[in-house]
């Protein structure tokens, strides 16, 4: 910004007279590293400025005109630029559309990630399309307190020759990717002492038949989309695990150790809960939160418990009165509940009995949210109810 100053018609720079501190707080506001980068033609200071900067964000979508050479350049040339002693973002995300990308480039960036970063690290690859086809190889990154990693198909390995550690990390979640499952569990159980949430999808886990992860610090846990470990054995035990959601076909041998878990969510009915197979021992008989679809085997989850404070239910009866009876059936299973919340969908014609139905099971609610629509239409209309239930009852009569 400049501006007239005096009578000689000469002008100020009044952008340069800010301290580093704001002149960071406005530069992070761009979003991404080149276009700050750019900023360093406007003057000298700008240089120094810029290369402080705290966060580093390079995100390329498939449209990106360039080619992975010149990207990469920009990149290495960024990261070596950097004077700041600690960076609390590293943000990278490469075009899927590439089709030719040296593995050590990675390797050149997460080395620097173990040497920097004291904050969050996200970085999401192109698929398995690289020249010397190595796995990329993650070195302990001991200040690094998150990491969201996108495989797209390539290998992830961990560097534990030296005997590092994740020491900070609280935040792990790797997707769409291959691991080796004994050097996943010695992560997860013993390198990261201090791991709150870890979210795993979409892993194919090799060299180990089995997946065994105990952590006393683990709070949150979601499973999604596939582990590769469908006819094998899947155990967890965290004794401070209060959080469950599975987006995914379990283990026919899964057991899960949770004394403490509070909140429950099962989603989809492709997802078969069975209580044969699938163990969550240790748990109490009062739930927080319970997340439901009643026309899948998950709806067997609410025999496990007496009450269940928030009971989230998705309601999706298919055609048929046979159909409708498995429906009635598993709502005999619903649990005394405070709160209601009801996702419905499907004909119109069976709301309403659904809804009273539902209401003379759930004889101690006080709150009830009823989300209306159909697998069709993905727009829903919202109606909250806070009233007795002796007025709600009366509403859908």
């Amino acid at each position: 910004m400049a501006t007239t100053d005096g009578q000689d018609g000469g002008t100020t720079d009044r952008i340069s007279g800010l301290s580093d501190d704001l002149l960071h707080s406005i530069l992070l506001r761009l979003g991404s590293t080149p276009e700050v980068a750019r900023t360093s033609v406007l003057g000298r200071r700008r240089r120094r400025v810029w290369a402080a900067l705290p966060e580093l964000t390079f995100c390329y979508g498939d449209e990106s005109p360039w080619s992975s050479e010149p990207v990469c350049r920009r990149i290495d040339h960024a990261l070596a630029a950097c004077s700041a002693p600690a960076v609390d973002r590293l943000a990278i995300s490469l075009p899927r559309t590439w089709t030719h990308f040296p593995m050590y480039r990675i390797a050149r960036w997460l080395r620097f990630a173990s040497q920097r970063l004291t904050g969050e690290l996200r970085l999401s690859m192109d698929p398995h399309n690289y020249h010397d086809r190595k796995a990329m190889v993650l070195p302990p990154c001991a200040r690094a307190t998150c990491i969201r990693l996108d495989l797209c198909g390539n290998t992830l390995r961990f560097e534990l020759a030296s005997g590092g550690a994740f020491t900070a990390l609280s935040t792990l979640r790797i997707q769409q990717g291959c691991m080796d499952g004994r050097e996943l569990e010695d992560v997860v159980s013993s390198r990261c002492p201090g791991l709150k949430e870890l979210a795993l999808g979409s892993v194919f886990l090799e060299g180990a038949p089995s997946l065994c992860i105990r952590s006393d610090s683990l709070e949150h846990l979601e499973i999604f989309d596939d582990l590769g470990l469908r006819d094998d054995r899947l155990e967890v035990t965290a004794p401070k695990l209060r959080s469950l959601t599975i987006r995914c076909c379990l283990p026919d041998d899964t057991r899960i150790v949770a004394p403490m878990l509070s909140e429950v969510c099962w989603d989809g009915y492709l997802y078969d809960y069975d209580p044969s197979c699938h163990h969550l021992v240790d748990v109490g008989r009062h739930l927080r939160r319970l997340a439901i679809e009643t026309n899948s085997p998950a709806a067997a989850l609410m025999k496990l418990f007496d009450t269940i404070e928030d009971l989230d239910l998705t309601v999706d009866i298919p055609e048929g009165v046979k159909e409708y009876r498995s429906f009635l059936k598993d709502i005999n299973n619903v649990a005394k509940c405070e709160v209601l919340l009801v996702t419905f969908i499907g004909e119109e014609h069976v709301f309403r009995p659904t809804m009273l139905h539902l209401l003379k099971k759930c004889t101690r609610i006080r709150k009830l949210e009823v989300f209306l629509g159909s697998s069709e239409d993905e727009e829903q209309s919202f109606l909250s109810i806070a009233l007795p239930l002796s007025l709600a009852r009366e509403f859908y009569s």
